[in-house]
């Protein structure tokens, strides 16, 4: 978490600086990524940056914990009003978000993906200690808002099949890193749900 100091500053100023380490974590990797090229490319004192944060690793957390918790309330908010949507039809909006994401924030998605190979650093376990019970509910909702309908069997554990539906955006995660940049596209998103719904809908035996 930021010192209070960061917080004191403009927000002209805070963007800046989030502006670039963002761009340099996306750049260079979590691994290469270091406090003396984000200072010297904002234009900061290295002693001014740890006035601002622990180091690296909570500058770091701080953009993880941004980016994560701006996609939970663009879930949120794409939940109301769902009441007649199915919950595949609403995997496949949220999986189009996504794809607008990586489009419209290509470094964002770059800090997203690098990410997703730091494990396992120290910087991973600390990310989702920090983020326990806030990113582990997103599907809960509307899980039980299918069993009042009778669309979903009330047999069904809602925490494990939440838990199931949450390990898809990390399926996404790796598919948008192995394509090339024509291959990421609505099209496609939408084969990979009709998978999905498959598997949802028939199960996995024959």
């Amino acid at each position: 978490m930021p010192k209070q100091t960061f917080f004191n500053l403009s927000a002209e100023k805070r963007e800046h600086i989030m502006d670039i380490a963002i761009r340099t974590f996306a750049e260079d990797g979590y691994q290469e990524a270091s406090i003396t090229s984000i200072v010297s490319r904002a234009g900061i004192a290295k002693g001014s940056f740890y006035q601002y944060f622990e180091d690296k690793d909570d500058l770091y957390l701080h953009i993880l914990r941004s980016i994560a918790e701006f996609k939970i309330e663009i879930y949120k908010r794409e939940f109301v009003g769902s009441e007649h949507v199915t919950l595949t039809e609403f995997l496949r909006k949220v999986a189009h978000m996504q794809l607008r994401e990586f489009k419209e924030a290509p470094l964002l998605q770059k800090v997203g993906l690098d990410f997703a190979r730091t494990r396992p650093e120290p910087v991973t376990a600390k990310f989702y200690e920090s983020m326990q019970g806030v990113a582990d509910s997103v599907y809960i909702n509307f899980i039980e808002e299918e069993k009042r309908c009778g669309r979903l069997d009330t047999n069904v554990n809602t925490e494990l099949l939440n838990c199931m539906l949450m390990s898809v955006g990390q399926y996404l995660t790796s598919w948008v890193e192995s394509r090339a940049d024509d291959e990421i596209n609505a099209a496609n998103i939408n084969e990979i749900v009709d998978k999905l719904e498959y598997i949802l809908t028939h199960g996995i035996y024959s």
